[in-house]
């Protein structure tokens, strides 16, 4: 039987529906390629998981790529992509175990860098779903960006306000007259 390699990985996958190329890339993983097609795999199993929307998915993908590579900056940017893929997905405790691996392969100031990344991308994704009017999701990043250490005051001040209007939206009032007595 001959090697696979990753032309004949793009050549079948060339052309063809995502499900189709999820069942194809499943299949060659099972043929125990080598270590470059197996990235190559995991690395277009994880978009194709992405670009369906199927977070958790593809974030169990990217955190496959990052025990497989080898340099240090690749495996903090798979890693980092797990951890926005899984708070995509609303798996915020899967998030912080994807972070944890980040803390084991790197030192303090990539930590505080990444640190800062997943907690903008926490930022931005709870903006963007209050403009959505996906008010609920909305709510429980919110509720997380609280939790997050690297928040500031002016960080946490922010969610609360929007957790606030948020609450009366949804008709939570117990909860909006709680953040309304907290925010004074």
């Amino acid at each position: 039987m001959a090697v696979l390699s990753k032309k004949d990985v793009e050549d079948t996958i060339a052309g063809k529906g995502d499900y189709v190329k999820i069942d194809h890339l499943t299949r060659f993983l099972t043929k125990s390629p080598p270590l470059e097609v197996k990235k190559f795999i995991y690395l277009e199993l994880g978009e194709v998981y992405k670009d369906k929307g199927m977070y958790s998915e593809a974030a169990k993908y990217f955190g496959f790529l990052g025990e497989l590579v080898l340099t240090f900056r690749e495996k903090i940017n798979f890693f980092i992509k797990e951890c926005e893929l899984h708070i995509q997905a609303g798996n915020f405790g899967m998030a912080d175990n994807s972070f944890k691996k980040i803390m084991h392969v790197t030192n303090e100031k990539e930590i505080v860098v990444a640190k800062r990344h997943i907690h903008d991308f926490y930022i931005d994704l709870a903006r963007k779903y209050e403009k959505a009017d996906r008010r609920i999701q909305a709510i429980k990043v919110y509720e997380k960006i609280l939790e997050l250490t690297l928040s500031d005051e002016v960080d946490k001040k922010n969610a609360k306000m929007s957790l606030m209007n948020l609450y009366e939206k949804t008709g939570r009032m117990r909860e909006y007259f709680k953040m309304k007595q907290q925010l004074g």
